[in-house]
């Protein structure tokens, strides 16, 4: 549970930064700048821990079609996840509150995973759970469109 609220902690964190960067350069740059950072940290996390990392990374070589075919529009759908989330940031950050544009976001986010848990891994969920997707829809309304 610590785990879930460090990420909610840093999750709500960001944002405040997105808030002053994203509306003042241009969002290619901004991308490419934010994405070569955690390129680099990793390639340190991976230098430091190299005894397991540095396998795995060899290992890409040895993927199986199916695999690549797998990845490729995983990393598709990433970049163009961040992209898009960031010119939402980029439009919407000036006009509205830091909490509605990111809640918003979130919520939506849990709706379709809760959709694709349900419709395509057929997951079971009790009606407590369908409640709290209905009260999610709610909540989005409310904050969306009142």
């Amino acid at each position: 549970m610590n785990l879930y609220l460090l990420i909610g902690i840093l999750g709500s964190i960001t944002p405040i930064f997105d808030r002053y960067i994203v509306p003042k350069y241009d969002l290619n740059n901004l991308l490419f700048v934010r994405e070569t950072v955690y390129a680099l940290f990793l390639a340190i996390l991976m230098f430091i821990n190299k005894s397991t990392n540095i396998e795995k990374v060899k290992s890409i070589s040895k993927f199986k079609l199916k695999d690549l075919l797998i990845f490729i529009p995983y990393f598709i759908i990433g970049f163009i996840y961040i992209y898009i989330m960031f010119y939402v940031f980029k439009r919407d950050i000036i006009k509205e509150s830091l909490s509605q544009v990111t809640t918003v976001m979130m919520l939506i986010t849990i709706i379709f995973t809760f959709l694709v848990d349900v419709l395509i891994f057929k997951k079971k969920f009790n009606n407590y759970n369908y409640l709290g997707i209905v009260i999610i829809f709610i909540g989005l309304y409310l904050l969306k469109f009142m």
